[in-house]
């Protein structure tokens, strides 16, 4: 059951719309049995999963120059992030540095 919602989670995971709701629904299950499967055997709510794979994704691109993203911005918003300053702080917690950083040592 879980190899089903992460599935489903990676397939929409640049989705601004990915919530617990859509992947409770995808794995047709409800939200309550969602959430006590994360917590079972990820040890962390969904959300905060889609959080980590979203910010893991947007470290990637920064970090790698072939990417054709042009800002920091840019790309924080293609995956959701609409508030940047938060953005950026949970990638430094995440990441050890800020998300400008990294942009500006992949070239």
């Amino acid at each position: 059951e879980i190899a089903s919602c992460l599935v489903g989670s990676e397939m929409c995971i640049r989705d601004r719309e990915l919530s617990a709701e859509v992947l409770a629904e995808q794995a047709c299950m409800s939200l309550r049995s969602l959430y006590a499967l994360f917590d079972q055997h990820l040890g962390i709510t969904p959300k905060h999963y889609v959080r980590q794979r979203k910010l893991e994704r947007v470290h990637a691109c920064l970090s790698d120059p072939t990417c054709g993203v042009r800002s920091v911005t840019e790309l924080a918003l293609d995956y959701g992030f609409l508030h940047l300053g938060r953005f950026s702080e949970v990638y430094r917690q995440q990441f050890g540095e800020l998300p400008s950083q990294t942009f500006k040592r992949r070239s």
